[in-house]
């Protein structure tokens, strides 16, 4: 990705997003990822691209290239009627490779708690379940830090679809536009 990214001018950030809790109910991988597929499709992408038809080729050629990994949280205790428990928590990090033509528009959005500000410009009921948001430039550090969980969580989301099939080896089909990846350790 560093690669490709600097071959098309693209500057990298780093983007954690958090989930509002829901009462004592613990969140899933496959349902915090749903959260950020929704988010990021639904909420960021048009509000980046001014369109809601982020599918078209031109489209895609100018989305930031996104590699969305799982984290937890710091561990919160919680009192039960069967002593202490630590509930699982569970966040998303995710590295973006932003395109040239698109900084202008994605400028406004770094910072602390910036992406409140979309639920004013873009009133989509995938807005609601954010709870914090921080978008800061990505370095070697944010990198690492970004895939921490990697080997827990190894079903990564990546954006554009396209992005694999087209710029590296895997060919494998894909069944929906935007599923998770686990990475192959047959090898």
């Amino acid at each position: 990705m560093m690669h490709y990214q600097q071959l098309s001018g693209r500057q990298l950030f780093h983007m954690t997003l958090t989930y509002k809790p829901f009462k004592n109910y613990t969140y899933a991988p496959d349902i915090v990822n749903k959260f950020f597929i929704n988010f990021y499709v639904k909420s960021f992408l048009p509000v980046l691209l001014q369109t809601r038809n982020i599918h078209t080729t031109y489209k895609k050629s100018i989305q930031p290239i996104c590699l969305s990994f799982i984290d937890e949280h710091e561990m919160t205790p919680v009192s039960t009627d069967a002593g202490t428990e630590f509930p699982l928590r569970l966040h998303h990090h995710a590295i973006l490779a932003v395109h040239p033509d698109t900084m202008q528009r994605f400028t406004p959005l770094i910072g602390t708690n910036t992406l409140q500000r979309l639920a004013q410009i873009n009133a989509s009921k995938y807005n609601y379940k954010l709870m914090t948001s921080d978008i800061r430039e990505c370095d070697a550090q944010r990198l690492l830090y970004a895939s921490k969980c990697y080997s827990k969580y190894p079903e990564y989301l990546q954006f554009p679809n396209t992005f694999k099939r087209n710029h590296c080896s895997h060919k494998r089909q894909r069944k929906q536009h935007y599923e998770p990846v686990t990475r192959d350790t047959s090898a």
